[in-house]
């Protein structure tokens, strides 16, 4: 079992308790959305959060009951959710997902993890498109929310830090200083 399983199944049985809501650090979903603004909405959010946060995924957002889900739908889930962190957002984020019986149902949880580098906004936009949780939802970070992100940043380690695209051969040819080199 992953560490973070125990974890993730306590904060949805505490969400689904006497009154059903969801927290800080996880929101429940149906299946994915078609939305793919709104989904790296979420994983910026949970990024920027201490400790990362969970997406459970075969409970019905709306009324609170769990539904469960099919390991097909699951695998297209975490396939969509990996490339959203790395053509999504930037900086890129770390995700794991584990699929876990709970209350007789197969849940899906996406864990998202906590970005060493903040504030994590969406990809190719400025840092003011941050977003944060707050009260069990994903709202836009505002300007003092940005600065505490990114006072919370921190110097990434070597295997905190992501390979940049290659370039191809065009690039790389303009890059070339051609007198440089024939002057060595």
């Amino acid at each position: 079992m992953k560490n973070w399983i125990p974890k993730a199944i306590s904060y949805l049985d505490k969400s689904l308790g006497k009154v059903p809501s969801e927290l800080n650090e996880i929101d429940w979903k149906e299946t994915l959305s078609p939305k793919n603004e709104k989904l790296c909405q979420h994983i910026a959010a949970f990024a920027n959060m201490p400790g990362g946060g969970f997406l459970a995924f075969g409970i019905n957002d709306k009324t609170a009951e769990i539904i469960g889900i099919q390991k097909k739908e699951a695998d297209n889930i975490v396939e969509r959710l990996a490339s959203l962190c790395r053509d999504g957002v930037e900086p890129l984020v770390k995700i794991d997902h584990s699929i876990e019986t709970f209350r007789g149902k197969e849940i899906l949880f996406v864990h998202i993890l906590e970005s060493a580098v903040k504030p994590v906004h969406l990809k190719g936009k400025t840092i003011e498109d941050s977003f944060i949780r707050s009260g069990g939802t994903t709202r836009k970070a505002s300007r003092p929310d940005v600065g505490a992100l990114m006072l919370n940043s921190k110097t990434p380690t070597w295997e905190e830090l992501h390979a940049s695209k290659l370039l191809n051969e065009v690039e790389v040819i303009t890059l070339l200083e051609y007198d440089k080199i024939l002057n060595f």
